[in-house]
């Protein structure tokens, strides 16, 4: 994949790409940081579709979907690598092994994706704080340190845009979480301290590889 390789950038903040830049000629994979695509209603409400952590490419869809041509905001401190979007699928149609890998990758975040928006057509809002949180562990788990501490890279106004919840909703929800002792905060991190519990909580399942529940 080296030969795809234009160059990296990093971000000291908040970074927006529109659609049509970001689609233009390069594909971003996160290295280190985090990402989201979003698009900004009618409403001017903004709607945030999905989260990127390290590894993750953020601006490609195998099957070419709605949420490929959404808008990118790479937040800061973020790290990318642009890959050369031919050369890109040029490589990835004489590996067999690279493009098997990022079929898994693509199917487990499709399936992470419709659990949470099942939760966030149906379930109140303590379900949709829990459900991001997992997925954010679940998004960070092949990066993540041994002492169960996970970045929390987005605000709560941010959450609230993914959740359809308001920042204030989101900041009680998430401080109740924290007196009922299911959660722990530091600056930039949270840790769930029973993770099968809050799992078990709201039946949720894990796709990465090696993750699955059985």
């Amino acid at each position: 994949m080296s030969e795809a390789l234009k160059g990296t950038r990093r971000y000291s903040s908040d970074q927006p790409i529109w659609s049509e830049a970001a689609r233009a000629n390069d594909i971003y994979i996160v290295d280190q940081g985090c990402a989201y695509n979003f698009l900004i209603l009618s409403s001017g409400r903004r709607y945030i579709g999905d989260v990127f952590g390290p590894g993750a490419i953020c601006n490609w869809r195998r099957s070419d979907s709605s949420d490929a041509q959404l808008n990118i905001n790479f937040k800061a401190g973020t790290q990318i690598s642009a890959l050369d979007f031919n050369i890109f699928h040029e490589v990835l149609s004489e590996s067999h092994l690279l493009n098997n890998a990022l079929r898994r990758m693509e199917v487990a975040r499709e399936l992470r994706r419709s659990q949470r928006t099942r939760n966030l057509i149906a379930q109140p809002a303590t379900v949709r704080v829990i459900n991001l949180l997992l997925d954010l562990e679940d998004e960070w788990s092949h990066s993540l340190q041994h002492d169960g501490w996970v970045p929390l890279p987005l605000t709560q106004e941010e959450m609230g845009d993914l959740l359809g919840l308001t920042q204030v909703h989101v900041n009680r929800v998430v401080r109740q979480l924290e007196r009922d002792r299911c959660i722990r905060r530091r600056r930039g991190y949270f840790c769930i301290l029973d993770r099968n519990r809050f799992a078990d909580q709201i039946d949720y399942q894990w796709y990465s590889d090696g993750r699955r529940r059985r």
